[in-house]
């Protein structure tokens, strides 16, 4: 097992354990940020929120909704 997949593993262990237990289940999280359209569409989206910040004030969805000061450069 790579070292990068264990977290998913243990909460897999912790919230999943009776798929876990089954021989015909696998469990593969995150799957669908794989897909080439989904990766387009956060591209575009972390684009989208670049431009926003400077042109708008704000990202168009930020996770910290507090505003953010800048103060003036020299």
């Amino acid at each position: 097992m790579q070292a990068a997949s264990r977290p998913a593993v243990l909460v897999a262990r912790a919230v999943f354990p009776q798929l876990l237990a089954l021989s015909n289940v696998v469990l593969t999280p995150h799957i669908v940020s794989a897909t080439l359209r989904t990766r387009l569409a956060m591209a575009r989206l972390a684009a989208d929120n670049l431009i926003a910040f400077p042109t708008q004030g704000r990202a168009l969805t930020a996770l910290n909704t507090q505003p953010l000061h800048i103060p003036d450069q020299p």
